[in-house]
Parts: structure tokens; sequence; C-alpha cells
């Protein structure tokens, strides 16, 4: 038998360049800052020792923010990362899933979109912030 596999984004870190804005932007805690378009993100996805066209869903491992579980935790403890799909559904840490199909060739490219939000409704401290999480793909 065959081992299960998968790479995500051919084995390389998925960085995410959120610009630059304004503390005083956030307004409302679970809000993006005014004006702030989510990033998009693609990320392509190759499979070994499984049917074509199986059914796999993709997870976000990370930790939650105290203030605001939807999100990821920053370093900036006013600041978290929220993950949608490409339906403006809220994809939680750790439990939330975005289903996708493999190919005939055992590949699929995955969309999600990336946004800080404000995690307790106060404006951040000025500077830059980081989280990290892991992509993890789930066999059905």
């Amino acid at each position: 038998m065959v081992p299960q596999t998968c790479s995500v984004n051919a084995g390389q870190i998925v960085t995410v360049d959120f610009g630059s804005f304004m503390s005083g932007e956030f307004k409302n805690k679970g809000q993006m800052p005014a004006g702030y378009t989510p990033k998009t993100i693609t990320v392509p996805i190759k499979c070994n020792g499984m049917d074509a066209n199986a059914s796999l869903t993709l997870r976000f491992q990370a930790e939650a923010s105290t203030d605001e579980p939807a999100a990821i935790k920053t370093s900036n403890d006013d600041v978290g990362v929220q993950i949608t799909d490409d339906s403006g559904k809220v994809i939680e840490p750790n439990s939330g899933l975005i289903p996708f199909q493999l190919d005939d060739n055992l590949q699929a490219t995955v969309t999600f979109h990336a946004a800080p939000i404000s995690t307790t409704g106060n404006a951040p401290a000025e500077g830059t912030f980081s989280a990290t999480a892991y992509i993890r793909v789930d066999f059905a």
C-alpha cells in the first residue's frame, strides 16, 4: 500500500503581507480596518497515493485569539487574522474547514482570503505584527 501524502504550496511557506494601515482605522471588534480589502491567497496542492477526484478538506492550525476566537492570534493583542473562504464564510482556526476535490492528476488549487481584524475594539499599538498558522489537509 502506498502512503497517502499531500504537499501544500510545494512545501514552501505561504507569507501574507497585509500592507500598511492606520491604527485608528480599526473601529469595532471583529471588523477589518476601515476601507481594507482582504488579501486573496491561492495555494497549489499535490497529493500521492490516493484516488483521483478524492474529496479532502483544508484547515488552519493556529492559536486562536483569546478575545476573538474566530481569528488567529497575532503578536499584537488588539489584532487578529481572520480567514474566509470564497463565499465569505469565516474559517475558524483549528475547526473551520475548506472542502476541495483533487483533479485527475491528484492536484487542486485552494483559494482563501485573509484580513487583519480588531480583536478588542481598541486601537492597536502602532507597529508590525505577525501570526503563524499551519495549513493542514485531511483525507475524507
